[in-house]
């Protein structure tokens, strides 16, 4: 811990104005899906000497969620050619490729089946991906609470090469402060992740959702105008109403990054609902976005 904290204190200092404090700084990953969902310190495991506080997704049983993981394929010759899929259990096998794992308190489960229903091992034109949808309306969710997605890369003899987990996801109790969040995006947003048709996979032939639920609820503030967050539009007179995205749990920084990912993209919706929204920030724990949205009726607000 002493790499991310900072202590200033001025020993020369004696009036009554100088000040001993203890900063906690941000943790820097350098792994490739370390800013994701994806990381291989779980934000729990590494918060500022437990003065932060621990942090976990929701989800509500029926979710379903795509993961996407960008591994260096380091067991088929061709690269660009994947032939061997996703191991669909517990045994090692030189015919798969990448092997997933639910984990969640006093045990793990390895059967693909048991928690997937779709997956697959796919080159996009340029690099090597990897998508698993858990599917939390399977059996194994009635009696779970929390769980974590672990994806491993395996080498040509089915060896474990290299590894990434999911922060930890707990079940939502109050599903009103919960709210599925969606970016969209034609090819690639920040993180890294394709969302176009693979050139070559082997499994399911899969297109990138980056859905996921999110804490927040999205309230309609009772205010119409004919102004627009939108000023590109030619539509500059067209009745909208204004909403605000409010936060109900406190946001780790990964969850604040997720979030701009989900907002940042060519359009989005909250709830199944698509807004607008002007310049915003995500700074603090807490926070609230304002968001537009036009009337379907001209005129009538």
């Amino acid at each position: 811990m002493i790499a991310r904290t900072l202590q200033i204190a001025d020993v020369n200092v004696r009036n009554s104005y100088s000040r001993t404090a203890l900063f906690c700084l941000p943790k820097i990953n350098c792994r490739p899906d370390g800013t994701g969902i994806f990381t291989d310190d779980s934000w729990n495991c590494n918060r500022c000497r437990g003065m932060e506080p621990k942090a976990y997704m929701p989800w509500v049983q029926g979710d379903k969620f795509m993961f996407q993981t960008n591994f260096a394929d380091q067991h088929h010759a061709d690269i660009e050619n994947p032939s061997d899929p996703f191991a669909p259990t517990a045994a090692v096998s030189a015919a798969t490729s990448y092997r997933a794992e639910l984990c969640y308190p006093g045990g793990s489960s390895l059967v693909l089946a048991e928690f997937a229903s779709a997956s697959m091992v796919a080159w996009n034109g340029e690099n090597s991906y990897q998508i698993v949808e858990v599917d939390t309306d399977l059996t194994l969710f009635d009696t779970l609470d929390c769980w974590e997605l672990k994806i491993s890369s395996l080498d040509a003899s089915g060896n474990v090469a290299d590894f990434m987990s999911t922060q930890t996801f707990k079940k939502a109790v109050c599903t009103e402060d919960t709210i599925l969040i969606r970016g969209n995006y034609k090819l690639w947003d920040c993180f890294g992740n394709y969302y176009g048709e693979p050139t070559v996979y082997v499994g399911d032939q899969l297109l990138y959702d980056n859905r996921l639920r999110m804490w927040g609820l999205v309230a309609n503030i009772g205010i119409s105008s004919n102004a627009s967050f939108d000023f590109s539009s030619a539509n500059s007179g067209q009745s909208s109403v204004v909403y605000r995205y409010n936060t109900t749990e406190w946001y780790p920084p990964y969850q604040r990054k997720l979030l701009q990912v989900f907002l940042d993209s060519t359009s989005f919706t909250l709830g199944g609902q698509y807004y607008r929204r002007p310049a915003y920030n995500v700074e603090g724990g807490f926070f609230k976005i304002p968001l537009e949205k036009s009337c379907i009726v001209t005129n009538i607000c």
